[in-house]
């Protein structure tokens, strides 16, 4: 049976590893992360205003018309009108900024991960003597930022041990 007193590794947040991450996105996109703000100011405005719709239908065209008796509908057309329009913007806005993160997070990515030369390391969780070089994929090969782990042993390959297998609590 599993030890109940083990406790799970908790993820940390590091306040300045995310301002370090939007340095470096601001350092070389940003226009484009400007851009992306004002999109989502756009969709949100969007959002709210067509949550907002039926209580200015409903206080602005119905109840007068019922009160006055009124069958005219042309300001209630115009105003569907305008509410179809704001929609469409908004899809539009959303579209733009999801498709602006997604050049960013990728070109922000390649960026850091193209250092044009092997950067070797030491695992840490692994056995001492296994080395892992990370290689940069050209962009012949992949159009997505990507590195590529090899293992190497140090000196002589040998089998790494295998870890414990934790007890089932079935």
């Amino acid at each position: 049976m599993a030890n109940k007193n083990q406790t799970s590794p908790q993820a940390s947040f590091s306040f300045d590893a995310l301002m370090r991450a939007l340095r470096y996105m601001l350092k070389n996109y940003g226009a484009l992360f400007c851009f992306v703000v004002a999109c989502i100011a756009v969709s949100a405005y969007a959002i709210n205003r067509s949550m907002l719709f039926t209580q200015i239908l409903i206080d602005d065209y119905i109840e007068p018309m019922l009160a006055s008796g009124s069958t005219d509908f042309s300001g209630l057309a115009g105003e569907i009108a305008r509410l179809a329009f704001l929609l469409v913007v908004g899809i539009l806005a959303s579209y733009g900024f999801n498709r602006l993160m997604v050049t960013i997070g990728q070109g922000t990515m390649k960026k850091l991960t193209s250092w044009g030369q092997v950067q070797t390391c030491q695992v840490q969780s692994c056995h001492p003597s296994v080395m892992v070089s990370v290689l940069p994929v050209s962009s012949a090969e992949s159009s997505m930022p990507m590195a590529r782990a090899r293992l190497a042993a140090t000196d002589s390959p040998k089998p790494l041990p295998l870890a414990p297998r934790a007890e089932s609590a079935w």
